[in-house]
This record gives structure tokens, sequence and C-alpha cells, in this order.
């Protein structure tokens, strides 16, 4: 039996803001953000990004169904094309952006 740590990372300053294990599948991760995301105080609209594993059309319909915003890079090798539209894909990484990339390892001391 396998299993799958998942964490919510809040961009701007790298902090851990919530975490999940699941037994390992391919849709694990997905569940497990929704679970986060849906965990979150407040009321306001909150962005979240993913990279192409998360771009599926029911990841992206329940992000808006519980007032987030998907920001997912585009899975475009899928033999039916990406699921996401232009309001969900990610724009071209900023070099900044890009080193924020390994936040998740250095929280975990890697």
């Amino acid at each position: 039996m396998s299993y799958s740590g998942n964490l919510l990372v809040e961009n701007r300053n790298g902090l851990i803001v919530d975490s999940r294990v699941w037994e390992a599948s391919g849709i694990a991760e997905r569940y497990a953000a929704l679970e986060m995301l849906q965990d979150l105080p407040g009321s306001k609209r909150v962005t979240v990004a993913g990279d192409k594993g998360f771009d599926t059309a029911d990841f992206v319909r329940e992000c808006r169904n519980i007032w987030v915003t998907p920001h997912v890079a585009q899975n475009l090798g899928r033999r039916e094309g990406s699921a996401a539209d232009g309001r969900t894909t990610q724009r071209q990484a900023t070099p900044s952006v890009k080193r924020r990339g390994s936040t998740s390892k250095n929280a975990l001391g890697g």
C-alpha cells in the first residue's frame, strides 16, 4: 500500500497552510487539494495554482463551485486536449515565480 502526502502552500511566503495524507491513486492529489481548499476559512475568493495533473474538467468545475479560481498548466498531450479554458490556464511564469517552485521542498528540509 502506498500513500500520497499533500501540502497546500501559501505562495507569497511559502507557508504550509494545510496537509493531507491519502492512499496513493491517480486522483488522490486532486481530491486532497479540493478537500484542503474547501476547509480554508473565510468567504473571499482565493486562487490556486497547479501543474498539468490538475487540468481536468472535474477539478476545475469543483474549484469554481467552492469559490476557488484555478490556474492550471494545460495538459496538451491528452487525446481530448486540455480541459482548461482561458480563465484557467497559467500565464508563462516569470523568473521569480519559477524560483518559488521549490518552496515546498524547502519547507520539508529538502
